[in-house]
Protein backbone atom coordinates (compact mmCIF):
# COMPACT_ATOMS: atom_id res chain seq x y z
CA UNK A 1 0.00 0.00 0.00
CA UNK A 2 2.42 2.79 1.08
CA UNK A 3 5.03 1.57 -2.13
CA UNK A 4 1.91 2.89 -4.20
CA UNK A 5 0.59 5.49 -2.33
CA UNK A 6 3.48 7.24 -0.51
CA UNK A 7 1.73 10.64 0.37
CA UNK A 8 -1.74 8.74 1.27
CA UNK A 9 -0.22 6.71 4.42
CA UNK A 10 1.49 10.21 5.16
CA UNK A 11 -1.64 12.63 5.00
CA UNK A 12 -3.73 9.96 7.01
CA UNK A 13 -1.05 9.98 9.76
CA UNK A 14 -0.58 13.59 10.07
CA UNK A 15 -4.88 14.09 9.96
CA UNK A 16 -4.79 11.32 12.96
CA UNK A 17 -2.21 13.36 14.15
CA UNK A 18 -4.30 16.48 14.22
CA UNK A 19 -7.24 14.93 15.32
CA UNK A 20 -5.70 13.31 18.39
CA UNK A 21 -4.65 17.03 19.34
CA UNK A 22 -7.83 18.44 19.22
CA UNK A 23 -9.05 15.67 20.50
CA UNK A 24 -6.60 16.03 24.11
CA UNK A 25 -7.12 20.08 23.68
CA UNK A 26 -10.88 19.73 24.16
CA UNK A 27 -10.48 17.69 27.07
CA UNK A 28 -8.18 20.36 28.17
CA UNK A 29 -11.03 23.22 27.62
CA UNK A 30 -13.30 20.95 29.58
CA UNK A 31 -11.37 20.24 32.57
Amino acid sequence: MRAHYPSWDITVSLEETIRQIVEAWRVRQKA
